[in-house]
């Protein structure tokens, strides 16, 4: 059995006995494992979706949206990956090529995105009266 953690700038993995193993990745923010049994994450400071396996090859696929500051990420009833973008929820079904924003230009900020039963749900950031 693994536990799987991010770091600022790495992924890293530590068994029960606690040997930990890091790999290096240019930036984290949320991880989620994938209908491929890969973990797959955001990189909001390069504006992409990462994804490595469990041996620790990496590939990341970039945003189409400028600034989109990726956040949350998670597997969809779908089999495809949603993810949070600053003004924009996104998908990435593992048949495409790159992330494709959805809901786009929401008046707020968009947080994080969870699994829950039937559907995706999001989180938004409200501003205070």
């Amino acid at each position: 059995m693994r536990l799987w953690f991010t770091e600022t700038a790495a992924i890293g993995r530590m068994t029960t006995s606690g040997a930990v193993t890091e790999f290096p990745v240019s930036t984290v923010n949320w991880m989620t494992a994938g209908p491929d049994g890969a973990l797959w994450f955001t990189e909001g400071a390069v504006n992409k979706i990462g994804r490595m396996t469990l041996t620790g090859v990496v590939s990341e696929f970039p945003i189409p949206t400028p600034n989109a500051g990726p956040a949350g990420i998670t597997t969809g009833p779908d089999g495809a990956l949603w993810f949070t973008e600053s003004r924009a929820i996104g998908r990435l079904a593992l048949t495409q090529a790159a992330p494709v924003p959805l809901l786009s230009e929401w008046a707020l900020a968009a947080l994080a995105v969870a699994l829950a039963g039937l559907g995706v749900w999001s989180m938004r950031m409200h501003p205070r009266d």
